[in-house]
């Protein structure tokens, strides 16, 4: 294909049609009412963006570079985000509590808004925990649901703008995301440039039995306007996690064996001891801390140091014991013909990834005293298009091995 561009500088370029990775169509509001729309080409080493075009343009090269024409028909849709759907979704994605902790950390700023409103002054400061005299219940619980439910209002506005009219569509080996109220935007994928595909499920989403779907295409480079375009590119944002899984075996078919492996015995005894060793020594280090520096920086009386220290012992211990539990637990990888699926925990968030074997840019073993004392490595694999590493951690240098053999005869 070749793309002319340019008035006063005048440019040539020529794109081979198999270094294509995805196509994407913007389509904001002005350009429907004008008919037209914006095509974003990604290649291997750049985006070429063209337009605005006519829609029928923007169709010739997309059969172009697809070898033929493509006709909407319901029988090929896939997946389609409902309104219920987007309601949990912007409940579920959106940090409600988190963002509402750090605005009350702001509140005693604001809280002559409310008094305006209620005619009751609250204080909300660090001292008014000292003496709960003073907090006024009713008028605290009315403010945090306010709150609460501002945030989530605007968290439904975003996820409406992002997700409104989600479908993923299937062409023979394409498959079309389309999705957006403003922006409309389209993202066609060639399943034979997928690399690596991520079914992640957080403690929110584990709940409800739910999850998500992210596919690493094979490219190098980070395009411009990246709203989940580019290397990685979400195609389920909100599903059933059996619905995920069926998609994954029969739609992109990649498919592996039940035979996992999974930490020895051995392993867990040692991380249980060294998850304890390691926050009790975070711990007491930040008691340290807040007792000798105390005068200088805080101004809190020995018995609440005392009952802080407490407290954070206790969190640290149910923090480590929790995450220990689900990390050990969801702690496995398997080899299937074509390629290996690792399963792993982070931030309390599990993890399910396919990397086919031919995808695969390079590896890496990772060891240290504690690894060689009980023989046991990390293995870090590496693909064209993720700057992320996908590692397998605590595995025993047999298996190692074996892990090393198969990326190799790929």
């Amino acid at each position: 294909m070749i793309y002319n561009s340019g008035i006063s500088v005048k440019g040539i370029k020529y794109i081979k049609l198999e270094n294509i990775q995805n196509i994407d169509t913007t389509e904001n509001i002005f350009y429907k009412i004008f008919g037209i729309i914006s095509l974003d080409i990604n290649g291997i080493e750049e985006t070429i963006t063209i337009g605005p075009i006519t829609t029928e343009e923007a169709n010739i090269i997309i059969n172009l570079v697809n070898g033929e024409n493509k006709k909407n028909s319901t029988d090929n849709i896939k997946f389609k985000l409902k309104t219920k759907d987007l309601l949990f979704l912007s409940l579920l994605k959106n940090k409600i509590f988190v963002t509402y902790a750090i605005i009350y950390s702001f509140l005693n700023n604001i809280v002559d808004f409310f008094y305006n409103i209620f005619g009751v002054k609250l204080n909300l400061g660090y001292e008014c925990y000292l003496n709960l005299k003073n907090i006024n219940i009713s008028l605290f619980i009315i403010i945090t649901l306010i709150i609460i439910i501002i945030l989530y209002a605007i968290s439904l506005i975003g996820t409406f703008i992002s997700f409104k009219g989600f479908e993923l569509n299937k062409y023979d080996d394409n498959l079309v995301c389309s999705y957006g109220f403003i922006n409309k935007r389209t993202i066609i994928i060639p399943k034979d440039k997928i690399e690596k595909v991520e079914l992640k499920q957080s403690l929110l989403f584990r709940i409800f039995g739910l999850a998500s779907l992210n596919v690493t295409l094979t490219t190098e480079g980070i395009f411009e306007n990246t709203d989940n375009v580019g290397s990685n590119v979400v195609i389920i944002p909100i599903a059933k996690k059996m619905f995920i899984n069926d998609f994954i075996s029969n739609i992109l078919q990649l498919s592996v064996s039940n035979n996992m492996y999974i930490l020895e015995d051995c392993v867990k005894k040692l991380l249980k001891r060294r998850y304890f060793i390691l926050n009790i020594f975070l711990a007491t280090l930040v008691y340290i801390g807040i007792y000798f520096f105390n005068y200088k920086l805080f101004v809190i009386e020995t018995k609440n140091i005392y009952i802080i220290f407490t407290l954070l012992i206790l969190f640290i211990g149910i923090y480590s014991v929790s995450h220990y539990n689900i990390f050990v637990n969801n702690t496995s990888y398997v080899l299937g013909k074509d390629l290996i699926k690792i399963c792993k925990v982070k931030k309390f968030s599990k993890i399910e990834e396919y990397i086919r074997f031919d995808k695969i840019s390079k590896y890496s073993i990772h060891t240290n005293l504690f690894l060689e004392r009980n023989n046991i490595e990390h293995i870090s694999i590496s693909t064209l298009g993720s700057f992320n590493q996908s590692k397998i951690r605590y595995v025993s240098i047999e298996k190692i091995k074996n892990i090393s053999n198969n990326i190799l005869t790929h």
